[in-house]
């Protein structure tokens, strides 16, 4: 990630996929850096009951919380095991 002092954003994964926090703790607009990533995801939340007209803009004090599959549609994501086959 870019670094920008009014963005803070950190990313947790699993083998099902990313969780995206991305949070903007000033009271002025930032334009984000992190749009590409927003795209390919589901928003979760956000601290704003309405989505804003340009979503590559946090507004001031947004946060949000995007997920994004690493699953492949129609799978579901755990491991399955044939009969007598530990995992």
């Amino acid at each position: 990630m870019e670094d920008d002092k009014h963005i803070f954003a950190y990313r947790r994964t699993d083998d099902t996929g990313e969780l995206l926090v991305i949070c903007n703790f000033f009271d002025v607009p930032v334009r984000d850096v992190l749009k590409e990533e927003q795209q390919s995801g589901k928003m979760l939340i956000s601290s704003y009951e309405e989505p804003g007209e340009d979503s590559s803009l946090l507004r001031p004090y947004e946060a949000r919380m995007i997920f994004r599959s690493a699953v492949e549609p129609g799978q579901t994501g755990r491991k399955q095991y044939n009969r007598g086959e530990k995992g």
